[in-house]
């Protein structure tokens, strides 16, 4: 994985990513504010494309990331109908 991470910075410029938008208050929009959400990591704060994440989804069906007991134990179901 080399195109995520996590920005927690203002200041950092990251390529290609998204930028969200705000009405200008007339009857436009126009870049929207910045929102410091390093207290909260993955709010926001986090980035990556899908080639990344695919990535990272393949490698959580293998042992390379987690051992087969905390996988299993990650993909059940805690919620079972009774």
């Amino acid at each position: 994985m080399k195109n995520s991470g996590h920005d927690g910075s203002a200041r950092m410029i990251i390529g290609n990513m998204a930028e969200g938008y705000q009405p200008d208050g007339s009857f436009g929009i126009e870049k929207g504010g910045y929102l410091d959400w390093t207290v909260k990591t993955g709010n926001g704060s986090l980035y990556s494309t899908v080639e990344d994440l695919y990535k990272w989804d393949r490698a959580l069906y293998t042992d390379k990331i987690l051992s087969k007991k905390f996988t299993d134990k990650m993909f059940t179901n805690l919620y079972r109908s009774y």
